[in-house]
């Protein structure tokens, strides 16, 4: 695991940057929304983070479980938690000026032509960016509101560290992205803002649900649980109208593989052949076992490396719906999975999750659909 970490820590030195460009250089909006740039640019005179500069989106503790993480790692750290441990981390903007003003508006976008770019308004020079992409360049800029008129500063950017995404979500736990690794063959990376997963909705706030449909813009709710589990009803989404609710039975482990569950686990792959469903979200009532088992079938036929299949499986021992410390359950199951997973035919993951599909009746077609979808080639 301590390589999976270590190419990690290398690809944070190759992220995409605006180093190449003057720190004071002019970007202009191509028809967008927002003017990049006006002709009397306002100084800055410090800000945060530096020009170019990679900030980690993940804490300390998240950064340390997954150094050297091995399968079990989760049973030496873990406590019996009642809440989450606190791992995603803002990117905190922090700027000062000399100008009288009224506020400010930080426009921060993924793109040099500011074409997706948001907008926070601040009465201090400070602003918050949650729940931002991993292995990304930001571009930002603040307007200062003053009583002449808006001072447009030059524009700046960071990167964001190469780290699995840790979401917060206010009522949810053990949510991340199962988006932004880098396949084992180095030649694509996992969509991120497609494919979430973690516990049911059941105590989701209206804070969180605005997250999850109006920021995430999610369109599917994954429920894998049945009338065994507390809540269920089978019918309804706690996220509303505005999602589309799909209930079928979630198959957890080496019975993923048995030929009784065939049908089921078939329904649960069959979601993603479909191109309205995402984003999506996809959960049981812990978002551990039986979605994690999904989860680990669709990684690896992305073509995610044992290592990051295995670390984002354990990851739920970060979170309140951890085993108990010492709780060898959740290992021993998947240490059987494995087992039979690895016993399937095919030389790499991704083959044999590819001939496991094919096996219960998914098509070639499906599955480069779900490809198609969820990779993005890494350009150099």
């Amino acid at each position: 695991m301590k390589r999976f970490w270590a190419v990690i820590l290398a690809l944070v030195l190759v992220l995409p940057g605006c180093a190449a460009k003057e720190d004071n250089a002019i970007y202009e909006a191509a028809e967008g929304e927002f003017k990049t740039q006006v002709t009397e640019k306002q100084l800055l005179l410090t800000r945060t983070p530096a020009n170019n500069e990679t900030v980690t989106l993940i804490n300390q503790e998240l950064v340390d479980f997954l150094d050297g993480h091995v399968l079990g790692k989760g049973l030496t750290v873990a406590e019996a938690r009642t809440e989450d441990v606190a791992a995603a981390v803002p990117v905190t903007l922090t700027w000062t000026t000399e100008a009288e003003n009224t506020g400010y508006t930080v426009i921060y976008t993924t793109k040099q032509d500011f074409s997706d770019a948001v907008e926070v308004k601040t009465a201090e020079p400070t602003a918050l960016l949650e729940d931002l992409f991993v292995a990304t360049t930001y571009y930002w800029q603040v307007v200062t509101h003053t009583a002449s008129g808006d001072n447009y500063s030059t524009v700046f950017c960071f990167n964001t560290a190469e780290t699995p995404r840790w979401l917060t979500i206010d009522g949810v736990t053990n949510a991340r992205d199962l988006g932004g690794y880098v396949t084992a063959d180095g030649k694509y990376r996992v969509k991120q803002g497609m494919i979430y997963r973690g516990t049911k909705f059941d105590a989701i706030t209206e804070a969180g649900i605005e997250k999850v449909v109006g920021v995430y813009g999610l369109k599917s709710d994954l429920d894998l649980r049945t009338d065994t589990d507390a809540g269920w009803d089978g019918i309804h989404s706690p996220l509303g109208d505005r999602v589309k609710y799909i209930s079928t039975r979630g198959i957890d482990y080496a019975n993923s593989l048995s030929d009784k569950y065939a049908q089921e686990v078939r329904n649960e792959f069959l979601v993603f052949t479909d191109p309205d469903s995402y984003p999506l979200y996809a959960h049981c009532s812990s978002g551990r076992d039986r979605a994690g088992t999904l989860m680990f079938y669709v990684g690896a036929l992305l073509g995610m490396s044992r290592e990051q299949l295995l670390a984002d499986y354990e990851m739920s021992y970060m979170s309140a719906r951890s085993y108990a410390k010492g709780d060898t359950k959740g290992h021993d199951w998947m240490v059987g999975f494995l087992s039979a997973f690895e016993a399937l035919e095919g030389d790499t993951y991704q083959e044999k999750a590819e001939n496991f599909w094919l096996s219960l009746g998914i098509t070639q077609e499906q599955i480069d659909t779900v490809r198609s979808i969820m990779l993005e080639p890494i350009t150099e």
